[in-house]
């Protein structure tokens, strides 16, 4: 049925849109601006997390659960992505908001809010990061956008 179906979309974007909106006001050590949908973002981002995902494929970085882990996360977003970035919201229909740092301990909010398996795409859309949580250990990738020629 067209007309239930459509209901049931706009009641789950509905859904969403308090979810991203309650997500935005919740890390108060990040400065979240406004969000930005799929369509924004570089495709390459996409390739290099389906490559991420792959079993065969390596972390660039990992660490033991008994680390503080937010805080592992949050020095190296500090270093691949600076002070302003695109942070993977999980939302489908609001999937990154454009964030910055105004303190430390921003990470261990957002984790807080949406656990560690985390995405992050720098402002000028040339690096993308992203953590999973495993049982044991979160693992970190670390890709850049390719050359174009």
């Amino acid at each position: 049925m067209v007309l239930g179906e459509d209901i049931r979309t706009r009641r789950i974007r509905l859904q969403q849109k308090k979810d991203a909106a309650e997500l935005k006001s919740r890390p108060s050590a990040l400065d979240c601006r406004e969000f930005h949908g799929v369509d924004e973002t570089p495709p390459w981002v996409y390739e290099a997390r389906r490559e991420m995902n792959r079993a065969a494929s390596s972390p660039d970085a990992s660490a033991s659960a008994e680390n503080d882990v937010a805080l592992w996360i949050e020095r190296l977003v500090i270093e691949n992505v600076t002070g302003r970035f695109f942070l993977g919201t999980g939302i489908e229909h609001f999937p990154w908001l454009d964030c910055q740092v105004r303190e430390s301990g921003w990470a261990a909010q957002v984790v807080r809010v949406l656990g560690a398996d985390l995405m992050f795409v720098s402002h000028d859309r040339k690096t993308f990061i992203s953590f999973y949580e495993e049982e044991y250990e979160t693992l970190f990738f670390r890709a850049t956008r390719p050359n174009q020629a």
